[in-house]
């Protein structure tokens, strides 16, 4: 009963130096995460956007493997669709459907390269003459 008695002085002292309060400003902030999540709902809305405007001039065929595999269209509830699923769509094998996502997905990949801007190149000298003063 002693040892138990000190025991809790012990841990009395202890929380009495070193209180456990809760500090919002000693979490971890999550900031990168929702920077990095919204780039990346950006960066999808793009590419939906892009898919669904035909940007990248896609065939009717690779129209519709997109658009069922990721769920895109109309029915924004409905869930992607399998390859095996899409196959049966269109009338091909699921490895075909592969085949032709693969080139619809490298055809919006071009699009993207082509039509984003790089880092900025510093002007041109002649852009900016010097005048003589």
């Amino acid at each position: 009963l002693k040892a138990f008695s000190r025991q809790g002085m012990k841990l009395s002292k202890y929380r009495q130096r070193f209180p456990t309060d809760f500090d919002p400003a000693l979490e971890k902030s999550n900031h990168l995460e929702t920077v990095r999540r919204t780039h990346e709902e950006e960066c999808a809305e793009e590419v939906k956007h892009i898919v669904l405007n035909n940007d990248a001039d896609l065939t009717k065929v690779e129209q519709t493997v997109i658009h069922h595999r990721f769920g895109l269209g109309a029915d924004e509830a409905a869930a992607p669709l399998t390859l095996e699923q899409v196959g049966q769509i269109i009338g091909v094998t699921k490895e075909r459907v592969r085949q032709i996502q693969n080139k619809a997905l490298e055809k919006v990949r071009l699009f993207l390269e082509e039509n984003t801007s790089g880092p900025s190149e510093p002007p041109a000298e002649d852009e900016y003459p010097i005048s003589a003063n």
